[in-house]
């Protein structure tokens, strides 16, 4: 395991904060908190968290991918496509015996939803 540097402690921070965070939202927060951290050693130590299974990436085909802890309770997520924002929604279920049948063993289902979210469907 990588030692916990003191950027990696505040970008740790910031994700807790906000539950689910982006690149610039913690480049931004570290900006506001004084902290000068180059793009690219956020980017390496998100890397790093991602692979110590500390924080996992959640890709977004809309947008930037958001940043959260690696969870034990497991869920899936909803993005509205029109702000941006992330939900955690409940785990559903999902069967993959199928394709243990075929000799593939599922390690982790990770599903994400898009859609409108109820404060962008009501502003139309």
């Amino acid at each position: 395991m990588h030692r916990i540097t003191q950027q990696r402690k505040s970008i740790l921070e910031i994700i807790n904060r906000l539950g689910h965070a982006t690149l610039p939202e913690i480049q931004d927060n570290l900006i506001y908190k004084g902290e000068n951290v180059a793009l690219s050693t956020i980017y390496r130590s998100l890397e790093t968290l991602e692979k110590e299974n500390v924080i996992r990436r959640i890709p977004s085909k809309y947008g930037q991918d958001f940043y959260e802890f690696y969870e034990q309770t497991k869920h899936d997520h909803f993005v509205c496509v029109k702000c941006g924002k992330i939900y955690d929604i409940p785990k559903k279920r999902t069967n993959v015996g199928f394709l243990e049948k075929e000799g593939k063993y599922v390690q982790e289902v990770v599903t994400t939803y898009y859609g409108i979210c109820n404060d962008c469907h009501e502003d139309n």
